[in-house]
């Protein structure tokens, strides 16, 4: 009686426009039927999932359903269970574990759960993140934990959850192991027998976690004991395969096998083009009917030759194939219900897409989208929002964090607030080889092995530095004196600072070339560092103690060289392409350099720093830029050609800016500001340069700036 054709801006608002036109239709008679057709049902599920949820007013429970069952796998629960009876006999990825462990379905408590988190967590903080975790890397990270607690007298609940984790997995590894599944060697048997032991070993596990399933979840875990008894009857030929054999049948089957939970006469049915056959509704709404999805284009059988498809009429071999069965579909779609609306959207990511010119032939060209099928602006805002001008202060004169504490109230107030005061904490995944953090240190390592003086085998001023270079000079035999110098300590330093698991589990060949890589640099940088004037390095990762506006901060210098006129030069190790601009007021993006110029040099009070600068004690800042592609000082420095190099153009920055006292006094007073600011309990989520700032950041689930954000703006930075 009634069918029209809708365009929508983009995907969420044609989304949006279908659950409205669902509401009026309820709301007029409650007990209709409705039908949402779409073919892109498994691509789009989640998405239509929370657009009813966000929109759909109806007291019936559950308020949709779809027909087009998913597989097996990716149902959480089972999931859970494919992935509790791998790790038994083999390792798991590190992601995988969080996911495992934030279900609950590997625990028998919530608290224990919240045990098994705590131990991943710490692990990150102590850098023990690791690519795959095998169950016996696992026991052994447990134990040190529960040893740790035990020596501190700690009288922790999280110890004994663990312990009787750890224990009650020990029982399912060793029953697999009796069984014959163990990591290394396994025995053979029937898919009977190993359908057996995965009961047995998911029951020892704790499967399927703490408290009772809901409707949906104990019909998947009856159709998942069922699968496995399906595989127990494909044995029935007596072959014998090995667990790890067993798994991957298992895997294979969960993700072949649809699950489709019980009807339970949802008002509304999400279906696909095909499963709508023989259903009548009182309103249809058919989702994305835009030229290239309908007609449905898709690519012919690679095994069969196109003419055999063509003249058998199959799916997709002509384009005309296609059209006569959308057409047909549309035509029985168009007679089952009394109204039909079909919809596509303008915008799908970043393409634009067209009307159907089927739908158009067959119920009238596109037209807008009516007011009423539009949802509010503002309805879907949850956060209340509350003129609280407020803050809390910073009550302790010690902070953790040193320097990073005020580079993050630099470039947002929320992050420093978020991190020093509430915990939040942020981590990268874990990486095969050695991460940037860990390729930084041994850097930093190696060059204070390097200037640790003759006492220990290193260097100590620029005579030294020489000296080294001029035997390497006149050694006619290979030339590498410096280089081999440089590769014993280098040696030393990555087995000392890369702990002896991880060492274990990295190629031996990889250490080596890590090895060579760190010495190369590091001597490329000792040959331009012999151009410079006299020098003396007084200060190597000296640990300092400071006090700027109220706070208390342990800060770490990398280096202080002692230069000809008495000043000092502190030098930043930086591996990266990084730029003194970092420094620019206001708001610098980096303070660390500027906080050791200006508070750390002796940790004086102000009047002791003003009568330092007096004799030139503040002398200079740089970033030692080291690495394959630069190696060079960047930064601020007085009087360059007499205390740093000779011969420098006068194009180089070293020369067109140098270091004057009113950097000086206007970064202390911006240091001071941005101390007494995190002291006063500013928390104001305030990015330094959006959406930039929040590229990296890991917060925005807490902050949640975006959804403040000019989306406009984001893409015109971008665009840059």
């Amino acid at each position: 009686e009634r069918a029209a054709y809708y365009e929508a801006a983009e995907l969420t608002a044609e989304l949006a426009a279908c659950v409205l036109w669902c509401n009026q239709k309820l709301k007029a008679e409650p007990a209709a039927r409705l039908l949402v057709i779409t073919s892109e049902v498994g691509e789009r599920r989640g998405e239509i999932e929370r657009a009813f949820a966000r929109w759909l007013e109806s007291e019936r429970l559950p308020a949709i359903e779809f027909s087009l069952g998913q597989p097996l796998n990716r149902i959480p629960l089972l999931h859970a269970a494919e992935l509790l009876l791998r790790w038994l006999s083999g390792p798991l990825d590190e992601h995988k574990l969080d996911w495992l462990f934030s279900t609950g379905r590997a625990s028998k408590s919530a608290e224990e759960s919240a045990a098994l988190q705590r131990l991943m967590r710490g692990a990150r903080r102590r850098q023990k993140e690791q690519p795959e975790w095998t169950l016996e890397q696992f026991f052994k990270m447990a134990e040190r934990q529960i040893e740790r607690d035990s020596l501190q007298e700690i009288a922790s609940p999280v110890s004994s959850l663990l312990e009787r984790w750890v224990e009650r997995m020990r029982k399912a590894q060793l029953k697999l192991r009796e069984a014959g599944g163990g990591e290394r060697v396994s025995a053979r048997k029937t898919q009977l027998e190993w359908s057996t032991v995965v009961r047995e070993l998911l029951n020892l596990t704790g499967w399927p976690g703490a408290g009772s399933l809901a409707s949906t979840e104990e019909q998947a875990r009856v159709r998942f004991e069922k699968t496995v008894e399906g595989l127990a009857a494909l044995g029935f030929d007596g072959r014998r395969v090995q667990w790890s054999e067993f798994c991957e049948l298992l895997s294979e089957t969960l993700a072949e096998t649809l699950f489709v939970p019980e009807s339970r006469e949802a008002p509304v049915l999400i279906v696909g083009p095909a499963e709508s056959a023989g259903l009548s509704a009182d309103g249809i709404w058919f989702l994305g009917a835009k030229e290239g999805s309908w007609p449905t284009a898709g690519t012919t059988n690679p095994l069969l030759p196109i003419g055999v498809q063509r003249d058998a009429g199959m799916p997709h071999s002509t384009a005309e194939v296609d059209w006569e069965l959308a057409r047909s579909v549309t035509e029985r779609l168009i007679h089952s219900a009394p109204e039909i609306q079909f919809s596509f959207s303008k915008l799908c990511g970043e393409e634009e897409s067209k009307p159907s010119r089927l739908i158009e032939k067959m119920v009238g060209a596109a037209c807008a989208m009516p007011q009423d099928f539009i949802a509010p602006a503002g309805d879907d805002a949850v956060t209340g929002f509350v003129d609280e001008r407020r803050r809390i202060p910073y009550l302790q004169a010690k902070v953790r964090g040193g320097a990073q504490l005020l580079t993050l109230q630099s470039n947002c107030a929320f992050k420093a607030f978020a991190t020093r005061r509430l915990g939040a904490e942020g981590w990268n995944d874990a990486e095969i080889g050695l991460t940037p953090g860990q390729r930084g240190n041994l850097l930093h390592k190696l060059m204070f092995a390097i200037w640790s003086g003759p006492e220990q085998g290193g260097l100590k001023n620029l005579n030294d530095l020489r000296k080294l270079a001029e035997q390497s000079a006149e050694d006619s035999i290979n030339n590498e004196r410096l280089e081999s110098f440089v590769l014993k300590h280098a040696q030393n330093v990555i087995h000392s600072e890369i702990d002896t698991e991880q060492r274990t589990r990295l190629p031996q060949t990889y250490l080596e070339i890590e090895k060579e890589r760190l010495a190369r640099l590091v001597s490329e940088w000792l040959r331009y560092e012999v151009a410079r004037e006299g020098f003396e390095v007084v200060a190597h990762e000296e640990q300092r103690t400071i006090e700027v506006g109220g706070l208390t901060l342990e800060v770490r210098i990398d280096r202080m060289d002692r230069l000809k006129d008495g000043s000092l030069l502190v030098i930043d190790y930086k591996t990266g392409d990084v730029k003194p601009k970092l420094w620019d007021l206001p708001r610098p993006e980096d303070v660390q350099l500027p906080l050791y110029a200006c508070f750390a040099m002796k940790g004086e009070s102000s009047e002791k720093r003003e009568q330092a600068e007096a004799k030139e004690e503040l002398g200079r800042l740089v970033f030692a830029k080291i690495s394959a592609k630069e190696q060079s000082f960047a930064g601020f420095v007085r009087n360059v050609d007499e205390t740093l190099f000779a011969s420098l153009k006068k194009t180089d920055a070293l020369k067109k800016y140098p270091l004057t006292p009113e950097m000086l006094y206007d970064w202390s007073d911006e240091i001071e500001r941005l101390a007494y600011e995190f002291v006063l309990g500013d928390a104001e989520v305030d990015p330094r340069e959006p959406p930039t700032t929040c590229k990296k950041c890991e917060l925005k689930v807490l902050c949640r700036v975006q959804e403040s954000m000019d989306l406009g703006d984001e893409e015109e930075a971008g665009d840059e």
